[in-house]
């Protein structure tokens, strides 16, 4: 085993997040609010979409519409992303990572939403169905300039995407070896390569996550982002020990390209 990985096992095992954890910003916070409010409407959209009476350009502009409720809860989720991460890797230190707790239980809990949200989108794909149904057939149609062909690619980007929330999460990502591609369409923005040291830090919070009841949704993401982009036996059993839904989406995160 690599002298990392056995260091970093045993100093988790004596891990414990400080009493005196640092205070997230109130752009962190509130951000999370709007994320959480466009998350609702999102899972809205997709539960209560119907089915139009007949095919028209109206009905294809209301389903757009509802599209654009759901890829805009995508888009800013991914511009909280790259702030968190930055939180995250500020520091490689064990020392200041104690004093986090509040931003991995934010992580938690946005993970959890991105989690619900890759499981509804799945459940309910009548959505994606009737507008790449509805794109061929009005495709010649002229909507009133309600929408471009711009908005229509983005849009078609967007429904092709399994798990779209885990793998914006991993396409954040790079390595040496590997990065997970990202349609420019949706969003232009960069990546944060994981170098040998945020490779091992990564590996840390993944040892430390694992043994955090509370932050199970953190652990399936972070792990899942270690083992797709390196390796690691061990998480595997912490893995089996998460309900069949969380052990199904952590095998998706694996299998993401």
């Amino acid at each position: 085993m690599t002298y990392y990985k056995t260091k970093f096992q045993k100093k988790a095992k004596n891990f414990e997040f400080s009493a005196e954890s640092y205070v997230l910003s109130e752009e962190i916070r509130s951000q999370y609010k709007k994320i959480k409010d466009k998350f609702f409407i999102s899972i809205s959209a997709l539960k209560n979409y119907k089915s139009p009476k007949k095919i028209s350009i109206s009905s294809l502009i209301d389903t757009v519409d509802y599209m654009k409720e759901i890829i805009s809860f995508y888009e800013d989720s991914d511009r909280y992303i790259s702030i968190l991460m930055t939180e995250v890797f500020k520091s490689n230190k064990i020392e200041t990572l104690e004093k986090k707790r509040e931003l991995y239980l934010l992580l938690n809990k946005l993970f959890k939403i991105f989690f619900i949200f890759d499981i509804e989108r799945h459940r309910n794909i009548l959505l994606f169905h009737n507008f790449s149904l509805l794109k061929i057939l009005l495709h010649n149609e002229n909507p009133r300039k309600r929408f471009t062909d711009n908005d229509i690619l983005r849009l078609t980007s967007f429904a092709a995407l399994s798990q779209p929330m885990a793998h914006l999460f991993l396409s954040y990502f790079t390595s040496d070896t590997l990065e997970i591609l990202h349609p420019t369409i949706l969003t232009k923005r960069g990546t944060l390569h994981i170098s040998p040291k945020r490779k091992e830090f990564l590996y840390l919070i993944c040892c430390i996550l694992c043994k955090q009841p509370s932050m199970a949704y953190a652990f399936i993401f972070f792990a899942g982002l270690f083992n797709r982009f390196f390796h690691s036996g061990h998480f595997d059993n912490y893995v089996e020990e998460k309900d069949i839904q969380k052990q199904a989406y952590y095998t998706g995160i694996l299998e993401m390209k």
